[in-house]
């Protein structure tokens, strides 16, 4: 019995998978692969310091499902909001990437460098998401924070000017680890259900610090999506 015992023990250590309910390093694998992008080997020597806000919690089952009951019943408003500024880091990448966070990770301790902010709310902005690509296409991405306007801008950032448009306005509410399966809701399912079209220009995600902690990654976060009258 203690040796049973012991060797399940040893099993437990080297499989730390098995704590969460999984039956073997492979399924772990193939679960984490599916909801991460990428195999926990490669995730580890990619992030072996990530941001707390990025860590992934257990994958449990139950809350998973009630992830995505809620996920059916989301239903964006509509709102206009006016031409912005917005400077910060970019980079190219795909929407299964793994590197975002390290460009948030990059940008973060710069961001007092960024003169005339406006707010305290940080942004991350898809230049060029084709939603007929979604899948596979490589977009550019923006860590930013929005400004009065343009001045001087840090070495090493951009300067964009978000055109005025209508958007579909959802929130993500939970961790954001989770966030692409809100992303995907909205372009695969109810953007096509939908009376509207997707307008071609910037959508953004708003983070805004009364109501999403980057410490945790937990909280409410807006995304906005361009569009119009289909």
């Amino acid at each position: 019995m203690a040796a049973a015992a012991a060797k399940n023990a040893r099993r437990c250590w080297r499989f730390p998978g098995r704590n969460c309910g999984f039956e073997s390093q492979a399924t772990f694998t193939r679960a984490f692969t599916r909801h991460v992008g990428v195999s926990p080997g490669r995730f580890r020597s990619r992030h072996p310091h990530s941001l707390p806000a990025y860590l992934y919690p257990p994958l449990d089952l139950e809350t998973l499902m009630r992830r995505q009951r809620l996920i059916q019943f989301l239903e964006p408003h509509i709102a206009r909001r006016p031409a912005f500024h917005v400077v910060g880091m970019a980079g190219r990448f795909t929407p299964t990437s793994s590197k975002i966070p390290e460009l948030w990770g990059r940008f973060a301790p710069r961001i007092h460098e960024v003169p005339r902010r406006r707010g305290l709310h940080t942004l991350g902005v898809s230049l060029d998401a084709d939603p007929a690509t979604i899948g596979e296409a490589c977009f550019t991405y923006m860590a930013a924070v929005e400004v009065e306007g343009f001045t001087q801008v840090p070495a090493g950032m951009i300067a964009v000017t978000i055109p005025a448009n209508t958007y579909a306005v959802v929130t993500h509410t939970g961790h954001i680890s989770r966030l692409p399966d809100t992303v995907r809701h909205v372009w695969g399912r109810w953007l096509p259900a939908s009376r509207y079209r997707h307008v071609p220009a910037p959508d953004f995600e708003l983070y805004d610090p009364a109501r999403w902690d980057p410490g945790t990654g937990e909280g409410d976060v807006d995304l906005y999506v361009p569009v119009a009258d289909g």
